[in-house]
């Protein structure tokens, strides 16, 4: 549906606009498309945002109507991605630019996580966390979420370049999964509860993240023995991971050519 034009006005005389003018409409207008994309889906999202929005992501992420008075031990797929070097980027930034970046980058990432079959979980600064709990037929947790990991990394790509063309410096993010047991439950005081996980597992997750670098997804052992082939990574490391000692990890490549 038609939603609006781009009207440019050249007022120097004698002077036409030039291919670098034409590029920088364009990819104005590919920004605002994705914002107008964006927000029409979080008005759908809206509506789980209210008394029951806790019951729907409990219940979306625990497969069917849980007790909210307990917990639940289940082995799901934690990623955790963070924009690297944000504070450097941000520390003279304008304070409204520097939200504007970050809800940009949230809005983008977020319906990826989703249409992998992901939940977020929580975003804490310049980092979102996602839970990937339930296999599909067209695949496991492990490998739903990275292959929502490689879609994140492919949408950066792309905004970057759009943002480079309007004076917005190139951000890159680095990716961590893992795969373990944690548990499920609302957690929180009187007046305020969320639905989430915790546990060791979780902040492994949030430790291998820190050990990714930019434009990089890297994996636990336990993720990458559940993908079962169906990525090319190279085990790399050994690391040292505060509070869980010398680890190995998996750096992802891409997809096996049967997944494509």
């Amino acid at each position: 549906r038609f939603l609006g034009s781009t009207v440019l006005i050249n007022k120097e005389d004698d002077l036409h606009f030039n291919m670098q003018d034409l590029q920088l409409v364009e990819s104005v207008n590919r920004i605002i498309d994705n914002y107008i994309f964006q927000e029409e889906k979080f008005k759908r999202l809206s509506q789980l945002i209210g008394s029951e929005a806790t019951r729907d992501v409990e219940e979306a992420l625990m497969g069917r109507s849980a007790d909210k008075s307990t917990g639940r031990r289940l082995e799901i797929s934690m990623l955790f991605a963070d924009i690297r070097g944000y504070s450097r980027l941000t520390k003279d930034m304008d304070p409204t630019e520097t939200v504007r970046i970050l809800n940009d980058f949230f809005s983008a990432m977020t319906p990826i996580i989703m249409n992998h079959g992901g939940m977020v979980d929580k975003y804490v600064g310049d980092e979102i966390v996602a839970l990937f709990t339930q296999s599909s037929p067209t695949g496991t947790h492990e490998k739903m979420a990275v292959d929502a990991a490689l879609a994140m990394q492919e949408e950066m790509k792309k905004m970057n370049i759009d943002w480079e063309v309007t004076g917005r410096p190139k951000i890159n993010i680095g990716i961590g999964i893992h795969t373990g047991e944690v548990v499920l439950g609302q957690i929180g005081s009187y007046d305020r509860k969320d639905y989430t996980a915790i546990g060791s597992n979780m902040n492994y997750a949030a430790r291998l993240m820190s050990v990714a670098g930019p434009e990089q997804v890297i994996v636990s052992e336990r993720t990458f023995i559940g993908l079962a082939g169906k990525v090319t990574a190279r085990r790399v490391g050994p690391f040292e991971i505060k509070g869980f000692g010398s680890r190995h990890a998996y750096l992802v490549e891409g997809r096996s050519p049967d997944q494509f």
